[in-house]
């Protein structure tokens, strides 16, 4: 079951980059150009990853343990909108504060709490003429990269040792992918 349960978790971040690429391409072309490969490489890495993670579980069955709990926790969920809020708020004054730097150290805030947000952000200060596309592509991946790691901790604080140890070489795929894939377009 933890097999399953981990290739799931890194199948759910595909969505996370195909949202990606949705919403910074709804807000500037531009930018979306400039993260194309970077986003296609990343969610060829989770793909991949999953399906092998699941292959892996599939031929070679756990025996299962079925833990007595629940799907939904009210302290988890209100500590998880407090943090949002706070992250949010914070990304937002560092923004205002500090500038260009602020965007990507703002968006990095903002990416542990949710990177499409923190995207579109990025994204339409390029399609405002305020920054460059290159500049919003970073801020963007520096998102992914804080929102991943937050994934990490929650793989290790929510579930048990040997799930996140299954969780997060895919999600340092993901990373590898996204910021591999800048680096080539940048020296292309």
């Amino acid at each position: 079951m933890r097999r399953l349960a981990a290739a799931a978790a890194i199948a759910s971040s595909v969505a996370t980059v195909v949202l990606l690429a949705a919403v910074v391409g709804a807000a500037s072309v531009p930018v979306l150009r400039d993260l194309a490969v970077p986003l296609i490489l990343a969610g060829l890495a989770a793909t991949g990853y999953a399906i092998a993670f699941a292959h892996h579980a599939v031929s070679r069955p756990e025996p299962e343990i079925i833990e007595p709990g629940r799907a939904f926790d009210l302290k988890v969920a209100l500590l998880l909108a407090a943090t949002v809020t706070v992250v949010l708020l914070i990304a937002g004054a560092l923004n205002a504060a500090l500038g260009r730097a602020g965007l990507i150290i703002g968006t990095a805030v903002a990416g542990f709490a949710d990177s499409q947000s923190a995207a579109i952000s990025a994204a339409t200060l390029t399609h405002s003429g305020s920054v460059p596309p290159t500049t919003a592509a970073v801020a963007t991946l520096t998102a992914l990269t804080t929102n991943t790691l937050s994934k990490a901790a929650l793989a290790a604080g929510i579930g048990k040792w040997r799930y996140a140890l299954a969780v997060w070489p895919g999600l340092a795929l993901i990373l590898a992918g996204a910021w591999g894939g800048f680096a080539i377009t940048q020296l292309g």
